[in-house]
C-alpha cells in the first residue's frame, strides 16, 4: 500500500518535472529560434545594400552587427559603407522589416521582371509583354 502512494507520487512528480520542462523549452523556444539565425549568418559577406543618402543600390562587404540590449530579443545586422562613405545596413533578424526590399531600385525591377514571366495569357498586359505568343494563341 505504501509502495503504490510511492509510486503514484513519483509519478505525479514525473509528469509536473516534465511539464514544466516542456513550458520552460516553449519559453524559450522564441530566444533558440533568434540566436540560430544570428549565429548560422556569416560574419563577413559581401552582400547587396541600399543607400539611403545616395538613393542607389550598392554592393559592399558587410559586418555582422548583434545587439543584446533589447529587452526580449537580440538583434542581428549587416553593417556596410556605401562607396561614398555613408553607413548602409541590411536586417538579419527581422527581415521582414527591412526597408531593403522595399527601396531597392534592383529589387523593384526584378519582381517587375517575375511578374511578366508569370503572366497568363488571360492577363490583359499579355499582349503587350507577349505579342508573339498573343498572335499565336489567337490563331
Amino acid at each position: 500500500m505504501i509502495e503504490k502512494k510511492l509510486i503514484k507520487k513519483l509519478q505525479k512528480r514525473y509528469e509536473m518535472l516534465t511539464k514544466k520542462r516542456a513550458d520552460r523549452m516553449e519559453r524559450e523556444r522564441p530566444l533558440r529560434e533568434r540566436a540560430e539565425v544570428i549565429f548560422s549568418a556569416p560574419r563577413v559577406i559581401m552582400t547587396d545594400f541600399w543607400c539611403q543618402k545616395c538613393k542607389r543600390d550598392c554592393s559592399g562587404v558587410g559586418f555582422r552587427r548583434v545587439c543584446t540590449s533589447r529587452k526580449l530579443l537580440p538583434t542581428a545586422w549587416l553593417e556596410g559603407i556605401c562607396p561614398k562613405g555613408h553607413i548602409i545596413m541590411r536586417y538579419i533578424t527581422d527581415k521582414e522589416e527591412d526597408p531593403y526590399y522595399n527601396l531597392s531600385l534592383m529589387v523593384q525591377e526584378q519582381r517587375y521582371k517575375m511578374a511578366d514571366d508569370l503572366l497568363t495569357p488571360n492577363d490583359p498586359r499579355f499582349k503587350e509583354v507577349y505579342p508573339k505568343q498573343w498572335a499565336e494563341l489567337m490563331k
